[in-house]
């Protein structure tokens, strides 16, 4: 008797195989003494778990629009259920709420400070070299940063090839390439290279308000996996690259020089014998950015810089994962140098150096079949030459998966030690990384999150909902800009703004996960509420970054062999800013008043981009094809800021757009 129900069971597991393997959206059935099983074959890019982690394998977005000929990881995060970005020129993510420095963005556990070239259509992010995107709208008890929001994280593919293959990508652009070469049956070099020639073919396009824009960067990544044994693996990883803008006004004689980058080099190990696994990494990371401004005889250099250098173990075991963190940070928050100014010298460079020691451990129990408990908490040292701090963050988080809906309830106390202001995020990275200290305590959340989702009609779509809020203490605010640096004793702490927030709302997700035809529409309402005693203002006003309406819609189709089209759309509402009251020219200087603070709102932003793939295999190829996209296909002009300008002894206040109403762009690809 037992003996036939084995045997059942069996054939039951066969034949969910067997569907898996299907290439349509048919079911398979198979009937074998009355029991008859159901399936649809996954094709849907992205999958989630019950605390909201979104997973998205890399390769598929060749399948979506392309800007300029370009698919780029974060650029496609931001299309997720509650996570939001400002707009063209604006770069990173906000997620739930938060300001983009309270999430971390991660390269297998390390830390990248500025992932955004220009624009925010491109990110230090080769998508080919990589195999998966993580997005999680919470901050893991294993991560190795400290911070408020959620956490983007980008993995290695660790298969290693039989044959040397690669693909290379030339767009109207950039152009890129990777290749991935074994070395016997347990080692493997994947190289990618990247390099953007935007002026050649788009320079036309690069002039906008009077000003020309020159524009262009490399980067390269290395990785080389090592398995040691069935149980261990070496990992050597290096990033690094660079970007170089240069804009010139013709009419206010105000030009500006911008050089940054970043440099990664990790080496992991990782271990598992089915009983734990151990991952350790030492690593460094460096960002730099060389800003250089000139307004008539007026010259500034303002560079910044942030450096660690850190090690990171983490184990888990049956239901425990415990771990160390330990970074030493080297900051340079802005080193002035001012000439032509009415300063009478200039204020001494800036150095911070600060430790960051973590020890955490996390408990999972399993109780009531369908029910789980997670019990976590990271202990917190920050240390500088001036101040020290000690926290306990603790994460409990209770879950019920019945395999078919899931929910999750959260709650996390959780410290951010680190800082990112400036004076604009504006297309260029000018923001710079600070420490707390004993004038600036860290940043402090206490956040809950509800969760949920159930498939429908055997898994073939899935509704996903999720409701935050999060109340955020220790926030700065910036509000200084060039000119104070030049005409007055310049001092940091005299420009920084204290105060606290709330994030709060909700995200739903309808979800298409099988057939020819998969994506997602979403809706996501929040609202990221500051207030500032240093202002006037008597009631909290909208955050920089606040969108209260977000929805958005994802779609891939691929109907015939050779053929995949795909389009992306949002509306949102638009960001704030602050309006003026009046504005008066007078002996040549600009004299305003202004409204409350944020109190006036960019008209709303809607954008919708189309792609079309055409693909082929031939004998030197294992696959090629043509990508077709346009961004912005309506030609919406979307407003991104309003400015004052100035031009032929007269000021005008208008808003400003992207250089282009629509992009359209054109690459080849080639695997092999």
């Amino acid at each position: 008797m037992y003996s036939k129900f084995l045997f059942i069971i069996i054939l039951n597991i066969l034949s969910v195989c067997l569907a898996s393997a299907q290439t349509n959206d048919s079911i398979l059935s198979k009937t074998l003494d009355d029991v008859t099983v159901h399936s649809h074959r996954y094709t849907s890019s992205v999958k989630s778990s019950k605390e909201g982690e979104y997973t998205w394998k890399l390769p598929f977005l060749n399948n979506l629009p392309k800007i300029m000929g370009n698919a780029d990881p974060i650029h496609y995060a931001q299309m997720l259920p509650g996570v939001q970005t400002n707009s063209e020129y604006k770069a990173g993510i906000n997620i739930q709420g938060c300001e983009n420095s309270h999430n971390a963005i991660l390269l297998e556990g390390v830390p990248i400070y500025n992932p955004n070239h220009l624009l925010g259509f491109f990110s230090v992010f080769n998508a080919t070299h990589f195999s998966t995107m993580s997005v999680r709208k919470y901050n893991p008890i294993s991560s190795s940063a400290n911070r408020l929001g959620g956490t983007l994280e980008i993995f290695h593919d660790e298969e290693i090839p039989k044959s040397t293959e690669g693909d290379l990508t030339v767009g109207l652009i950039s152009s890129q390439g990777t290749i991935r070469v074994p070395i016997g049956d347990k080692t493997k070099i994947t190289l990618s290279l990247r390099a953007s020639y935007i002026n050649l073919l788009y320079s036309s396009w690069l002039t906008f308000d009077d000003a020309s824009l020159n524009y262009s960067f490399a980067d390269a990544n290395f990785t080389l996996h090592h398995k040691l044994n069935n149980k261990n693996t070496l990992i050597v990883d290096y990033y690094g690259g660079f970007d170089h803008a240069d804009v010139e006004d013709y009419y206010s004689s105000i030009s500006f020089k911008s050089k940054w980058g970043n440099h990664v080099g990790a080496l992991h190990w990782k271990h598992n014998n089915n009983k734990y696994k151990i991952h350790s990494t030492i690593f460094t990371t460096n960002y730099l950015n060389q800003f250089y401004l000139n307004i008539g005889n007026l010259a500034l250099d303002i560079p910044s810089s942030i450096s660690d250098i850190g090690i990171k173990s983490a184990l888990e075991h049956e239901k425990w994962n415990a771990g160390l963190n330990f970074t030493y940070h080297n900051i340079h928050p802005q080193n002035i140098d001012v000439q032509g100014g009415y300063n009478i010298k200039n204020p001494p460079q800036q150095k911070q150096d600060s430790w960051e020691a973590t020890l955490f451990a996390e408990y999972r129990h399993r109780f009531l079949k369908y029910y789980t408990i997670n019990l976590g908490s990271k202990l917190v040292g920050y240390f500088t030459p001036s101040s020290s701090f000690f926290n306990a963050d603790p994460t409990v988080s209770v879950a019920f998966d019945n395999y078919r809906t899931k929910v999750s309830l959260n709650y996390t106390y959780a410290h951010q030690y680190l800082f990112q202001t400036g004076f604009s995020n504006v297309g260029l990275p000018i923001e710079f990384w600070f420490s707390a200290d004993e004038n600036n305590a860290p940043q402090s959340t206490h956040s809950v999150m509800l969760s949920a989702s159930t498939s429908l009609f055997n898994g073939r779509y899935r509704l996903h909902a999720d409701l935050f809020y999060k109340k955020l203490y220790n926030q700065i605010e910036y509000r200084g800009n060039v000119f104070d640096i030049a005409n007055t004793q310049y001092s940091l702490q005299d420009n920084l703004l204290h105060g606290h927030g709330t994030n709060y709302g909700f995200s739903v997700m309808a979800h298409k996960c099988t057939g020819k035809l998969t994506g997602w529409i979403s809706y996501t309402y929040t609202h990221a509420k500051r207030f500032f005693k240093e202002l006037d203002e008597q009631t909290p006003f909208a955050a920089n970054h606040e969108r209260p309406h977000d929805l958005k819609a994802v779609i891939m189709y691929s109907p015939w062999k050779h053929w995949d089209f795909g389009a992306t759309t949002v509306f949102a509402s638009g960001t704030p800013f602050t309006k003026p009251k009046s504005i008066a020219y007078f002996n040549g200087n600009i004299i305003t008043q202004y409204e409350a603070y944020n109190s006036s709102r960019l008209r709303p932003y809607f954008r919708l981009d189309v792609s079309a793939n055409y693909k082929w295999t031939s004998r030197l190829f294992k696959e090629q094809g043509i990508n077709l996209s346009i961004h912005n296909v309506t030609c919406t002009e979307n407003h991104l800021f309003w400015k004052v300008k100035i031009k032929e002894g007269g000021f005008a206040y208008r808003p400003v757009s992207f250089i282009v109403n629509i992009l359209p762009s054109i690459s080849y690809y080639c695997k092999f």
